[in-house]
This record gives C-alpha cells, sequence and structure tokens, in this order.
C-alpha cells in the first residue's frame, strides 16, 4: 500500500461563511486571494486580546494560522513548515459588483476535526467585517455559517444573534472521502481555478508539467495531515514520484498570469500571479495518484494557498468532475 495510516483520523469540515456587505464594493478575485495579512491581523486582534490556550500549551493563533514545526527531526526533514489549518476556496463566479445588504459567501475547508476552530474561524470574520476585505471597502457582518454534511448538502451551524459557543458541524475523514473514488482511472484533467504561485529555489516556477506540479502536491498534502491531523500519509515518498513520472500529460495548457495587487504604497504591493490553466493527463499509474491528487483538492497549492491560491479541481475523461459532494 501507498498510503499508510489510518485515514479515518484524517478529518476536516466543510464550511460557509455568509457575510452581508454593509457597502457597495466590486469583488474580483484578486480581491479574494489578498486577504492573508488582513485576516492574520483580524487573528491577533482577537486571540491575542482572548489570550488562550489550547490543552496543548499551542496559543489559538499559532493552531490556527501556523502550528508549530514538528519535533522530530525526521519529519521536521521530510514535511515543510505547516500551514494554516483552514483552506479558502474562494469561487470565481461569485466575482462581480455587490450593493449594499448582498450576501457573499466564503467557501472554506478546516482541517484536524478541532470543532473550536470554527468558532475562532467565525471570530476572526467577524473582526476582518469591520475593517474591510480591502484597505479602502469592504466592510459587512457575519450573518450565518453552514456546515457539509456526509450527504453533501449544506445545514445551516448558526446564525447572527446565536450563541457561537453553541456551534458543531458534521466532521468528515478522509477515509470516506476517498472511498467515493472511481476504482479505475486511466485518464484526468486537473484544472486550475485560481493561481497557483509554486516557489522553486526562491524563484517562481513560470511553467510546469505533471512531474513538476505532483512533488508539491504531495509535499502540501502530506505536511497538512501530519501537521493538523497528526498522520503521516505516504511511507515511500520517492516512489510516488516515481510512479507520477509514468504519467504522460496529453494537453498542457497551463499559464503564467501575472497578476499583481497595488497597495497604497511600493510596500503594500502583493503578487498575486501563478499559473492558471490545465493538464490533460492519461496512464495507468494514475488510480495510485488519485488519492493525494484528490485531497488536494481540499488544500489547494503554493503559496498563500491557505488563503485561496493554488485551488484546483479534477475532472474526468469527457469534461465531467468528479462526483463527490464538493
Amino acid at each position: 500500500m501507498i498510503l499508510t495510516g489510518t485515514l479515518e483520523r484524517a478529518e476536516f469540515v466543510k464550511l460557509r461563511y455568509r457575510v452581508r456587505l454593509l457597502e457597495p464594493l466590486d469583488v474580483d478575485l484578486a480581491t479574494l486571494l489578498r486577504l492573508r495579512r488582513n485576516l492574520r491581523a483580524a487573528g491577533s486582534y482577537v486571540f491575542y486580546h482572548a489570550d488562550g490556550r489550547t490543552n496543548a500549551g499551542v496559543h489559538p493563533f499559532s493552531q490556527l494560522f501556523s502550528p508549530p514545526i514538528a519535533d522530530d527531526p525526521v519529519a521536521r526533514q521530510r514535511y515543510q513548515q505547516s500551514a494554516a489549518a483552514f483552506v479558502l476556496q474562494p469561487d470565481p463566479a461569485c466575482c462581480r459588483h455587490y450593493q449594499r445588504d448582498e450576501l457573499l459567501t466564503f467557501p472554506v475547508v478546516l482541517w484536524g476535526g478541532r470543532q473550536e476552530q470554527i468558532v475562532q474561524l467565525a471570530q476572526v470574520f467577524q473582526a476582518l467585517g469591520k475593517n474591510g476585505l480591502r484597505h479602502d471597502a469592504g466592510r459587512f457582518e457575519l450573518l450565518e455559517i453552514a456546515g457539509q454534511d456526509s450527504s453533501g448538502r449544506y445545514a445551516n451551524l448558526w446564525r447572527a444573534g446565536e450563541d457561537l459557543a453553541q456551534v458543531q458541524s458534521p466532521l468528515r475523514d478522509a477515509d470516506w472521502w476517498l472511498s467515493t473514488l472511481p476504482v479505475a482511472v486511466n485518464e484526468l484533467t486537473l484544472k486550475f481555478i485560481t493561481p497557483a504561485r509554486l516557489m522553486q529555489r526562491n524563484r517562481p516556477l513560470f511553467r510546469a508539467d505533471f512531474s513538476d506540479l505532483f512533488p508539491f502536491i504531495l509535499r502540501r498534502v502530506s505536511s497538512m495531515l501530519y501537521a493538523h491531523c497528526h498522520l503521516e500519509l505516504v511511507d515511500d515518498p520517492a516512489r510516488m514520484i516515481e510512479l507520477a513520472q509514468q504519467v504522460v500529460v496529453l494537453e498542457n495548457h497551463l499559464e503564467w498570469q501575472d497578476w499583481r495587487q497595488l497597495g497604497p504604497d511600493p510596500q503594500m504591493q502583493q503578487p498575486l500571479g501563478g499559473l492558471m490553466g490545465t493538464l490533460r493527463l492519461q496512464g495507468t499509474t494514475l488510480v495510485d495518484l488519485l488519492p493525494v491528487l484528490e485531497l488536494g483538492t481540499l488544500m489547494n497549492l503554493g503559496k498563500n494557498a491557505a488563503y485561496g491560491a493554488g485551488c484546483y479541481q479534477l475532472q474526468m475523461c469527457g469534461g465531467g468532475a468528479f462526483e463527490k459532494s464538493h
């Protein structure tokens, strides 16, 4: 077996945080992808005022935004620095002009099965809403939270005015999620929904093939599961990379899109560019790689992945997405 460990321990929840805008706003993809600084500032305000700690002695801000690096030296070498427990997955279809009082939804995947982090992230959104999505606009109020159950339906967990402390959501696990994958896959398409900014030797990767992409996906999935679910996913990463090198790329339509979000001064400029487009893949080893690829769709890829960058989907031969109650 390539995958090791008990994937039932890899718990996550798919959430929708819905907000009501308090002023008109033009929402574009760049606005949704540049929330890192503002979200971390909101988190710092919330948690360092509360100054709480988890049972493990880790401050809630660190637990949610940047968990400690592994103590085990072998694990420290194998896994990259852990990322945030949450993953924003913005929908480009929601980009448009919004009037005051219109609703905007933030889809989020939260890893680790910690129910209290649903509340903590809600508190971060509430603090963010007071300052706005941009430095000049976008104030909002958190209206409701919904969570996805195993049937794929979203049920309301909380509405404004209710007690946040009572929020509970159905948890899902990677073992169940992967059990619904096709038994045999010989061809699929990987499609980036938001730009993937992949860094190699401290420089962006402007061109990529599947053999270039897969190590990034494997490292992202492995490190997220280790950091937030205390689970080692793969016992032989080199073997996985060998299997990826056997995949045939039928079509490569990945292109670099050079975006830059301008701030009020040059120091506030934020590069958002990355690889966009599709890879059409074929090969008998795809079925062995599919679990890692599928888990990657719940984690995004590359720099700023937690905040929406590098979001991708898998599509079956013929263009249909995997029917997994996404």
